[in-house]
């Protein structure tokens, strides 16, 4: 079917594929470029979450490593891996501790963050820092504090001296 349209209707067909039309009725004018295609109407990016103050979380005890507190269960030709005892009762406890002290946001955070860690270790054995940031990165994300541990963009780690009576991890989380 061969359909002979006006020039003005051919232009309003063009411009409703481009996303404008001659009244400018989304918010551009007739001429206005799309411009990147996240800035397009209806196509925007969910914003992050509203910044917010750097707040302190302090934790007593040993730090395990999160890296080495790993269960392997094969079934049915498939690797299950799960936290061992020591590690969720560690978690558990620690979770306890943030949830005392307040001060957290009551949604969890979505946007990039620098954490600060001073800690002070209860007895001189080497252990794995990666490791332990794993098992804080993991705890904060359990206790919704981060919605994802992949937010972390910056780290800065401080090892104080031996601290036997009272072992240590205090950490502050700011906006990156």
């Amino acid at each position: 079917m061969n359909r002979i349209i006006s020039e003005e209707d051919f232009r309003k067909m063009e411009n409703a594929v481009r996303g404008t039309d001659s009244a400018g009725r989304n918010g551009r004018a007739p001429n206005q470029s799309l411009g990147r295609p996240e800035n397009r109407q209806g196509l925007t990016k969910p914003s992050p979450s509203p910044p917010f103050a750097p707040f302190m979380l302090s934790l007593t005890g040993q730090l395990p490593s999160g890296k080495n507190q790993v269960q392997l269960l094969w079934r049915n030709g498939k690797v299950q891996r799960y936290p061992n005892k020591t590690f969720t009762n560690w978690r558990s406890l620690s979770h306890v501790q943030i949830l005392e002290q307040g001060g957290i946001p009551s949604q969890p955070i979505t946007r990039p963050v620098r954490l600060t860690a001073d800690y002070w270790p209860s007895n001189l054995i080497v252990r794995d820092v990666s490791g332990q940031l794993d098992a804080i990165f993991s705890l904060l994300v359990y206790s919704k504090v981060l919605k994802n541990d992949g937010l972390i963009y910056d780290v800065i780690w401080r090892r104080h001296e031996v601290n036997t009576k009272f072992p240590k991890v205090v950490m502050e989380l700011e906006a990156w």
